[in-house]
């Protein structure tokens, strides 16, 4: 959407619930055990962080998965030279 100086918005309240659709990621135990079976999914509330991490490791085990082992190495360097980010697993 363009910049503009006013937004107005009718049904307001569901603004959230599309935002989160449009750019929403769902995880479900039972699909990703197919692929990882010690999957686990830990409830981190509002700690993004523990999050990142966890989506990371994700990232890292299906990478690992289908033999994609320098990429995982090069992401790994690309978060920390971007965001200053070290994955701590």
């Amino acid at each position: 959407m363009p910049a503009r100086h006013l937004l107005i918005l009718d049904e307001a309240h569901l603004v959230e619930t599309e935002i989160v659709k449009f750019r929403g990621l769902s995880i479900s135990k039972k699909r990703w055990k197919r692929y990882l079976e010690d999957f686990e999914i830990i409830d981190y509330g509002y700690d993004i962080d523990g999050w990142i991490e966890f989506l990371i490791e994700i990232e890292r085990k299906m990478l690992s998965l289908i033999g994609e082992n320098a990429l995982i190495k090069s992401l790994s360097e690309e978060r920390y030279t971007k965001y200053g980010h070290q994955n701590l697993s």
